[in-house]
């Protein structure tokens, strides 16, 4: 029976009290014990880097697009000043409105070579046994799921969550829950010591793009803490602990939570611990990327690993500090591939649905905001023309990824997979399956900066990991309006 732990043990310093507001977890607090100087060097280089990024992308965007060559999409538009309106950051806002037709056209005629093809490449994860595995952010919505398909398949596992949006309810009982915040450099390398991982699957991160168009300045020092910190501190301690590692904290092979409040300090210096002669070390790195790498990138649609088109490469309309830092993430995890050795797959999620979905405030997925509406017999709000698209990706079938990602034996140096089902669906046909009665569905005012369309380039997932996106949208929606 699991035990609650008192205040003292872990600090959270992102968790809103239940009397917050919803948004209050995304309010700048200070950054967990453990960083010191060197940390906020690190924040305040990184808050450089972003800059700079975008001041430079911002004189020299018109010119690459400009001096561009070939059609949009997959011939949708003519060459010339219509295709180069359409790339021009100035009027990427206006071009929904203004161009409903060739983007109802684009959603219609873009396709993914691989879509089709299944049955010659589909994988199901192997049974393992004695074997744990350690993620990051696993009592949210996605990571809750990765967890019970570990467990499914065999695998021991431990949550490392600070519970800042995720919920016990959403983990399988027999996952040990560690209590804790990846920022904090001491909570990372002590979980990984004491639970010795074979495998670590780092999903916890702040995870929307629109909360961090909401919040301004402080909201770019919280993504980079989260989304680059948070990834170093973990990289960092898995080699830390390759060369040392102390006892279990609390002895009990039954403990389903943790309480380090009294374990002993000396954390950077390896010498002060006991060696486990047992523990190699962890042996994969899966790290949790994002489709938001590729921006407002609709030439190239479907989106393909190799694009050299992104959010750290030029200034889009959709760039936000959600999709760099994450796409700073995917650099870092890469450095540490080539500079430590540190076995490294990246996964670009494309747009997860399903069960546990956030449904409300900025975290909210459109589906399940669509859907709490309806069961609200409330009108549906679809955000500006509703022509934006989107490749949805079951939440259970990511988590399956993930799995096969740390199974393949692929050379794992930053390699990265798209995981996305390969089809498309605008928000308005998402809408109109929730809420069939058109009287019922509502246009409001666009969202500034959003992405246009996105659709993953299926291949190389399925040729090289076996991962097969089985579940649909639209059987899935159906099934939640009974």
């Amino acid at each position: 029976m699991r035990q609650s732990l008192s205040k003292g043990d872990i600090t959270y310093t992102t968790a809103a009290s239940s009397s917050s507001s919803a948004d209050d977890k995304y309010i700048l607090k200070p950054i967990p014990s453990g960083h010191g100087r060197v940390t906020k060097l690190a924040i305040a280089l990184s808050l450089l880097t972003v800059a700079s990024l975008i001041v430079r992308e911002s004189w020299n965007f018109q010119e690459v697009t400009r001096n561009s060559v070939g059609k949009f999409g997959s011939g949708s538009f003519k060459e010339g000043q219509e295709y180069f309106r359409l790339l021009d950051t100035d009027h990427m806002d206006n071009y929904i409105e203004d161009g409903e037709d060739a983007l109802r056209e684009t959603a219609e005629r873009v396709k993914d070579a691989c879509e089709y093809t299944h049955e010659q490449y589909e994988k199901e994860p192997k049974p393992v046994a004695k074997t744990k595995a350690l993620v990051t952010g696993g009592a949210g919505f996605i990571g809750s799921r990765l967890v019970k398909e570990l467990l499914r398949v065999g695998y021991d596992v431990v949550v490392l969550d600070n519970m800042s949006t995720g919920k016990e309810s959403f983990l399988a009982k027999k996952a040990t829950l560690v209590r804790g915040d990846c920022r904090d450099y001491e909570t990372v390398f002590k979980t990984i010591e004491e639970h010795e991982p074979f495998v670590v699957f780092h999903l916890a991160a702040q995870s929307k793009v629109l909360p961090s168009l909401k919040k301004g300045v402080d909201f770019v020092q919280f993504s980079i803490e989260q989304n680059v910190l948070a990834t170093e501190n973990v990289l960092k301690a898995i080699v830390q602990t390759r060369h040392a590692s102390s006892d279990s904290g609390d002895g009990s092979a039954n403990a389903k939570y943790v309480d380090r409040k009294n374990q002993p300090s000396g954390l950077h210096h390896p010498q002060h611990h006991k060696a486990r002669k047992s523990f190699k070390g962890v042996q994969k790195f899966v790290y949790a990327g994002s489709s938001t790498f590729y921006g407002n990138n609709l030439r190239n649609l479907p989106f393909q690993e190799n694009s050299k088109y992104n959010v750290l490469q030029h200034k889009t309309a959709s760039t936000s500090p959600y999709a760099t830092t994450k796409a700073m993430g995917e650099t870092i995890v890469k450095l540490y591939s080539e500079s430590y050795h540190v076995p490294t797959i990246i996964l670009r999620l494309f747009m997860v649905f399903g069960p546990n979905e956030p449904s409300e405030g900025l975290d909210g997925v459109v589906t399940g905001k669509f859907l709490k509406q309806f069961k609200a017999n409330e009108d549906l709000k679809i955000e500006g023309s509703g022509n934006h698209f989107r490749d949805f990706v079951h939440v259970d079938d990511v988590a399956r990824a993930f799995v096969l990602a740390a199974q393949s034996s692929i050379e794992q140096n930053g390699h990265v997979f798209n995981v996305g089902s390969g089809k498309l669906k605008t928000i308005n046909e998402i809408a109109e399956l929730v809420q069939p009665d058109e009287k019922k569905r509502t246009h409001v005012a666009k969202r500034k900066n959003d992405l246009i369309g996105t659709l993953a380039s299926t291949c190389e997932a399925k040729k090289q990991l076996g991962f097969v996106a089985k579940l649909d949208i639209e059987d899935w929606v159906l099934s939640q309006k009974v």
